[in-house]
C-alpha cells in the first residue's frame, strides 16, 4: 500500500488529535491506520477558532437529524473518548467516504477528522494541486494545509453538552451528499430559509385561507425598516390596510404558530445576532482538564466589546472573538462569572447618558419579539409586552429626562437610576440582571462631590426633587422620608429624590457611605414602606439606595425612587 492510502493520525501538544485519510483508494478495503507527529496546536486553535466563529450555522441535536445508524453509533462513541477512538474513528471516515458522490472522491479529496477534547471536527478537504505524501516533510505540509480553512470545503463540528450532542456545519460546495450523511437533506431541513410564507384566514378565525410570501429581504424591508408590515394580536396587517388572523408561519422548515416566536428569531437573524447564544454557551464550557468548563477558581474571563478574554493559571490570555457585531449594538456577555471590563463599562454608560442610538442585548435570554424602546435606545431582550406597566413607565420618564438634559452632573445620576430599575425589572433574564449590576458598580464614582447641578440641569417636569443631607439626619429619619413624599410626589406618577444635594447651590456634597452602607438603608426602606401602608398616598413601590460619589466613593447620594 502506497503512502498516500495510509490513514494517518496526528496529535498535538494540546489534546487535539488530528485524522485524516484519501477519500478515494485503489485497493479494497480501509486504509491502514498510521501515525506521523506533526505539531501543529497553533494551527488547530487557528482553524477551530474562525470556523466557530464565522462559518458553522444550523445548530441541530444529533438525535434530531437523519444520519445513519453506523456513522451515528461511531459518532456518538468519539465523543465518548471510548477505548477504540482510533477505530471509531477509522470505520467513522471510512462511512463518510463511501455516502461521498463521485465529483467529491477525486484523488485530491481527502476525509478530516479532528479531535478536541469531547468535541470533535469533521471536514472534507481538498490537498493543493500536485503535492504528495512521499516523505515526513511532505507529511507535514499536508496536514498544515489541511488546516487552512480556505482548503475545507465542508465541514460539521460535534460538541457534547453532557445531556446531548449537537453539530453545526457548512458546505462551500454545496454539496447534497454532505448534508445526506449529516440527515440534514436540504428537502427536510430547508436551512437556507429564504423564504416566508404568512398562512391567514381570509375572514375571521377559519375558514378559507390565504397565504403570503415574501423573501427575507422583502420582510426586513417591509417589517423592519418601513413599518409597510405589521404583527399584532395574532393579525397580520397588510400596507392597505387590511388585516387577517394569523394561522400559521413558516420560514423554512420552521413553522410558528404564533407570530412572538418568528418574530424575535428573525429580528436575531436580520440583527446578525443568530449566532451570539451560541458563543455566549460555549464559554460555560471551555475546555478543563477534567471537566469541560471556565468557571473555575483558577480561570478568569473579562468581557469586552468584541470579545472575552480567558486567563488561566499560567496567565497566557486567550481571545474568544465574538463574531462580527454591528457598532450600534453592545452585546453584553457579563454575568456573575464574567467579569465586565472597565472600558466596555464605560463605553455602555457613556452611550446611555449621552443618550445615542444604539441597542443592548445578553445573549442569556432570546431576542424579543417587539423590543421595549425609549427614545434612541433598544433593549432587545425585553419585549414590551412582558414588562410592568409602571416599571415601563418609570424608565420612559428617567430616559426622557436624561434625553433632555443639557449637562452631565444630573445625566450622571439619572442614568444609574435607569440601570437601577432595569435590573429590578421581573422581565430581566439572571444572567442580564448580573451584567447590569457589574456595569452599575463599575460606573459608581462618576458623579463627584462638589459638582454642580447647572440651572439649565434644574429644568424639568418635577421629576427630581433635590435635599439637604441634614434632611435625613433627624431623629426619625423614616418619618422624614414619609414627610418628604407625601408633600412633593402628590401631584405626580414618579418622583426621585437625591439626598446629599444643598436645595440651594445644587452642589454635590453627599453623606459618608460608612455611616449609609446597604444595610442601614434596606432598614430605613423597610421603616418607609410600613409608614406608607397607613397613609394615604397613592404608590406601587418606593426604593431607597446609595450611590457612591467619587473615586474614592467614601461619601455617597441617597436615591429614593417613587413610583
Amino acid at each position: 500500500m502506497s503512502e498516500q492510502q495510509r490513514f494517518v493520525e496526528e496529535s498535538t501538544p494540546t489534546e487535539a488529535l488530528v485524522f485524516y485519510r484519501p477519500i478515494k483508494v485503489d485497493t479494497r478495503g480501509i486504509p491502514k491506520l498510521d501515525a506521523t507527529r506533526i505539531p501543529q496546536a497553533a494551527e488547530v486553535d487557528k482553524l477551530l477558532s474562525h470556523i466557530k466563529v464565522d462559518k458553522l450555522k444550523y445548530p441541530t441535536s444529533l438525535k434530531d437529524a437523519e444520519m445513519g445508524e453506523v456513522a451515528f453509533d461511531y459518532a456518538v462513541d468519539i465523543v465518548g473518548s471510548g477505548a477504540d477512538k482510533e477505530t471509531n474513528v477509522k470505520l467513522f471516515l471510512a462511512n463518510f467516504c463511501d455516502s461521498l458522490q463521485s465529483k467529491q472522491r477525486t484523488k485530491d479529496k481527502y476525509a478530516m477528522l479532528v479531535c478536541y477534547e469531547t468535541d470533535f471536527l469533521l471536514a472534507h478537504v481538498k490537498a493543493e494541486r500536485g503535492m504528495s505524501i512521499q516523505e515526513e516533510s511532505g507529511d507535514v505540509e499536508l496536514v498544515r494545509r489541511f488546516l487552512d480553512v480556505d482548503n475545507i470545503l465542508s465541514a460539521a463540528y460535534f460538541e457534547d453538552l453532557e445531556d446531548d450532542i449537537k453539530f453545526s456545519h457548512f458546505t462551500d460546495t454545496d454539496s447534497g451528499s454532505f448534508r445526506d450523511f449529516l440527515g440534514v437533506s436540504e428537502k427536510r431541513f430547508n436551512y437556507r430559509r429564504k423564504n416566508i410564507q404568512i398562512i391567514c384566514h381570509y375572514e375571521g378565525k377559519s375558514g378559507i385561507e390565504c397565504k403570503f410570501e415574501f423573501s427575507n429581504d422583502q420582510m426586513e424591508e417591509r417589517w423592519l425598516q418601513q413599518g409597510s408590515l405589521e404583527f399584532f394580536n395574532g393579525k397580520f396587517k397588510l400596507s392597505n390596510g387590511h388585516s387577517h388572523n394569523i394561522k400559521e408561519i413558516r420560514w423554512g422548515r420552521d413553522s410558528y404558530e404564533t407570530p412572538q416566536s418568528f418574530m424575535s428569531e428573525f429580528k436575531e437573524y436580520s440583527y446578525e445576532l443568530d449566532g451570539q447564544a451560541r458563543r455566549y454557551n460555549d464559554l460555560k464550557r471551555l475546555p478543563g482538564n477534567d471537566v469541560p468548563s471556565a468557571y473555575s477558581d483558577d480561570v478568569t474571563l473579562t468581557d469586552y466589546k468584541s470579545e472575552v478574554i480567558i486567563e488561566g493559571e499560567d496567565g497566557e490570555p486567550e481571545v474568544q472573538p465574538k463574531g462580527e457585531v454591528p457598532d450600534h449594538i453592545h452585546v453584553m456577555y457579563a454575568n456573575n462569572s464574567i467579569a465586565l471590563s472597565a472600558d466596555f463599562a464605560g463605553d455602555i454608560f457613556r452611550d446611555l447618558i449621552d443618550t445615542a442610538d444604539f441597542s443592548l442585548y445578553h445573549p442569556s435570554e432570546s431576542f424579543a419579539s417587539e423590543e421595549f424602546k425609549l427614545n434612541g435606545l433598544s433593549l432587545l431582550n425585553i419585549d414590551k409586552a412582558e414588562i410592568a406597566s409602571e416599571r415601563a413607565s418609570l424608565l420612559a420618564t428617567t430616559h426622557n429626562h436624561l434625553d433632555n438634559a443639557t449637562g452631565q452632573t444630573v445625566r450622571r445620576c439619572l442614568g444609574f437610576v435607569f440601570l437601577h430599575v432595569l435590573a429590578e425589572s421581573d422581565c430581566v433574564s439572571v444572567g442580564f440582571k448580573n451584567g447590569i449590576k457589574e456595569l452599575i458598580n463599575l460606573n459608581h464614582g462618576a458623579t463627584r462631590q462638589h459638582d454642580v447641578v447647572t440651572t439649565k440641569e434644574q429644568e424639568g417636569d418635577g421629576l427630581i426633587e433635590y435635599k439637604d443631607k441634614d434632611d435625613l439626619s433627624k431623629e426619625d429619619t423614616a418619618a422624614s422620608i414619609v414627610e418628604n413624599i407625601e408633600k412633593e410626589g402628590r401631584n405626580y406618577d414618579e418622583k426621585l429624590f437625591l439626598w446629599g444635594v444643598d436645595e440651594d447651590t445644587r452642589r454635590i456634597d453627599g453623606l459618608r457611605k460608612q455611616k449609609w452602607g446597604d444595610d442601614r438603608v434596606s432598614g430605613v426602606q423597610r421603616h418607609v414602606l410600613e409608614r406608607l401602608a397607613d397613609r394615604d398616598v397613592e404608590y406601587t413601590d418606593f426604593e431607597l439606595l446609595n450611590l457612591p460619589i467619587g473615586d474614592e466613593q467614601e461619601r455617597c447620594i441617597i436615591v429614593g425612587i417613587l413610583h
